[in-house]
């Protein structure tokens, strides 16, 4: 799962137990973006290991560089950032869509505006045409 990394420490101070079982620490590191550099958090002991979780801004994912378009979409809700360049075509994406009412073809763009049709605004990154006998009109 990108943003997230663990961090394993072993063969710490054994238990009162029997095998003198040697304890582990865990630690989740979890990008939050609104966290700053966090504070580890206890969550729970569990199979001889102490668990915590590390909400931190330190472990979050750098937006890629790449040479053509950039492309990020972050979510508000997770803090992922999401790369959607590779999405981006120097051709649309074309649906056509028919019914009772006629023919209809959505063109598409992601990252970029749209290379064709042109009865489309030139800046417009998505356009529905409605096909007729003689002409496309722009919906």
């Amino acid at each position: 799962m990108d943003g997230v990394v663990n961090l394993t420490y072993l063969s710490g101070d054994p238990y009162n137990d029997t095998n003198k079982t040697d304890r582990v620490t865990i630690i989740i590191f979890i990008c939050d973006f609104k966290a700053g550099k966090g504070n580890p958090q206890f969550e729970q002991e569990h199979n001889f290991a102490y668990v915590f979780h590390w909400y931190t801004d330190l472990v979050c994912q750098p937006p890629a560089l790449t040479s053509g378009p950039q492309c990020l979409v972050h979510d508000p809700i997770s803090h992922l950032i999401y790369d959607l360049s590779g999405l981006a075509s120097k051709e649309n994406w074309v649906s056509v869509v028919g019914d009772d009412d006629g023919e209809r073809q959505i063109y598409l763009n992601v990252c970029q505006s749209l290379s064709q049709p042109t009865v489309c605004d030139s800046n417009a990154a998505a356009c529905v045409t409605e096909m007729t006998s003689t002409e496309k009109k722009k919906q």
